[in-house]
């Protein structure tokens, strides 16, 4: 009985594996910041957070998609492939550590396809203290929050081989 069930699920993986080998992930690097402001200056300067942002988000989306590629963030996008495009909508965040306020980042993802948005969301994370929060700077504060969208990017693309219907 279990041969029986053996064969067609081996079947099913061997036709499977083509479709899935020919589609690609992309991450565009560096993200894009919406607008002017959109960082503080002295924490976008110290900080470096767009370029933490796109590597957590690359990282990340390596881990759950092995053979992930990167692509400039300007563009042109390689047809073949899904790529994932990340915009800073948001920063707050003094220098000055935990003492000088919330920090957080709001980011959007698109999903892109043959230059068509077909898959977005937005992510927002803050940074929640700790037992040390208060003895932490800005930076690590912000390398935390950039981990965790990194992490939410990742698990909120859909599978691949999986069509991505446009919104």
């Amino acid at each position: 009985m279990r041969a029986s069930l053996i064969f067609p699920a081996i079947l099913a993986l061997c036709i499977a594996q083509p479709a899935r080998a020919q589609e690609k992930i992309a991450v565009a690097v560096p993200p894009i910041v919406e607008a002017a402001g959109t960082i503080a200056e002295n924490v976008r300067r110290e900080c470096a957070v767009e370029d933490k942002i796109g590597e957590e988000v690359f990282r990340r989306v390596s881990e759950r998609f092995p053979g992930t590629g990167k692509t400039p963030s300007s563009g042109p996008f390689p047809s073949s492939d899904r790529v994932i495009r990340v915009t800073i909508i948001g920063a707050v965040g003094a220098g000055g550590g935990a003492w000088s306020g919330a920090k957080a980042i709001t980011i959007r993802a698109d999903v892109m396809q043959d230059t068509k948005v077909v898959h977005s969301t937005v992510l927002t994370r803050h940074s929640s203290g700790g037992v040390f929060g208060g003895l932490t700077g800005t930076c690590p504060i912000m390398d935390r929050i950039a981990g965790a969208l990194g992490r939410d990017v990742a698990a909120w693309l859909p599978p691949l081989g999986v069509p991505v219907k446009q919104e």
